[in-house]
């Protein structure tokens, strides 16, 4: 595999995982994870990292052309 093509694929990946993360932030939509109520500053903080990568993985894929 080409480093552009993983760079892109990777970026899509925390791409919509980010988008995730933010949903759960707006909607405030309730997750328990074996009996853990998983509080909303967790997505918060996951969104937040799953962006940034996303962002820096698109900014590699253009690198790498």
């Amino acid at each position: 595999m080409k480093a552009h093509t993983f760079f892109t694929f990777a970026s899509a990946v925390f791409s919509i995982v980010a988008i995730v993360h933010l949903l759960r932030v707006i909607t405030g939509f309730g997750l328990v994870i074996a009996g853990w109520s998983v509080p909303i500053w967790v997505n918060t903080v996951a969104f937040l990292i799953a962006a940034i990568l996303g962002y820096h993985g698109l900014k590699l894929s253009r690198k790498t052309r």
